[in-house]
């Protein structure tokens, strides 16, 4: 390739991906050209060639060889049909149990085991139900029925100093 082809062929390049930066990019290259003076007589050095161009200007795009012109259509749909959709990351909020395990009077020196904490998740429906548990005696009832003495009275201290809003 000429050098002044090679700067066309990175400035429509770096032009066509800077057009829609949102939208899904795709560069075709057709593998044999009859009757083309300036293609590459062997195809898979020009797809060389071309990833080889996108790396030096940085641009990442996938590069769908093609054999001839009479398939680009059939090899560009299928193409097209097997791009799935970017789905935004899920937001995964923290999780409570890591919450409930600082909720003991020794924490965070000795927080609640990973056991505890998830019984604590099981038989409160809300990190409020927990707090509130620990200001009743049913609530305490049920403290003592699922943690081990030690444990629930920990539990039980934490809280005792809290305010309810």
């Amino acid at each position: 390739m000429v050098e002044a082809e090679l700067s066309d062929t990175k400035a429509r390049i770096q032009h066509f991906v800077a057009v829609k930066k949102e939208q899904h990019h795709v560069i075709t290259l057709i593998l044999k050209v009859e009757h083309d003076e300036h293609s590459f007589s062997n195809g898979l050095e020009g797809f060389t060639h071309l990833q080889t161009l996108l790396f030096e200007i940085n641009i990442s795009c996938p590069v769908l060889p093609v054999p001839d012109v009479s398939s680009l259509s059939t090899m560009l749909k299928e193409y097209l049909n097997g791009i799935q959709p970017a789905t935004p990351p899920e937001y995964r909020a923290p999780v409570v149990t890591n919450l409930i395990a600082q909720a003991a009077a020794s924490a965070p020196a000795k927080p609640l085991s990973v056991h505890d904490a998830n019984v604590v998740s099981d038989i409160f429906s809300s990190l409020q139900e927990f707090e509130e548990a620990t200001r009743t005696q049913q609530g305490h009832a049920k403290l003592y029925n699922f943690l081990d003495r030690t444990t629930a009275e920990d539990v039980i201290d934490f809280w005792a100093d809290e305010w309810v809003v």
